[in-house]
């Protein structure tokens, strides 16, 4: 989906959304590292790491900021020669683009309980535990 977007923004000729693909992209990959590295971080040690795998999320942290540095990086090769020579993108693609994300992302988030205008009467949000 991401790809999908990158090549959205291209298509639109919109920086804006192309540097929103390569961010996103970036979250995707973040999470599924984090959630290798966690599920890692919990072994314990061996042979080979007699300490365990703890400091797998340093690793974690170092990857994350190359690819955030990286991704800032394309996205600023690809905003350089657009200040030089500017270029009009095309608003119609990247408001029908708007919409779709929208609604994307308002189908996904009325799945959650916390979505307050699809709560039915008889539903109530979870409660904190704020005991000790």
């Amino acid at each position: 989906m991401h790809r999908d977007r990158d090549n959205r923004g291209i298509l639109t000729n919109s920086t804006a959304i192309l540097a929103d693909a390569v961010h996103d992209l970036g979250d995707s990959i973040a999470l599924g590292q984090t959630w290798y590295f966690e599920r890692r971080s919990n072994e314990t040690g061996n042979f080979r790491y007699t300490y365990g795998y703890r400091h797998f999320s340093l690793l974690r942290a170092i990857i994350s900021t190359v690819i955030l540095f990286g991704s800032s990086f394309y996205s600023i090769l690809e905003a350089l020669p657009r200040i030089v020579s500017p270029e009009k993108p095309d608003a119609q693609g990247m408001t029908l683009l708007a919409v779709f994300g929208i609604v994307v992302n308002g189908i996904s988030m009325a799945d959650t309980p916390y979505f307050p205008f699809i709560l039915k009467s008889t539903q109530t949000l979870p409660q904190r535990n704020t005991a000790g």
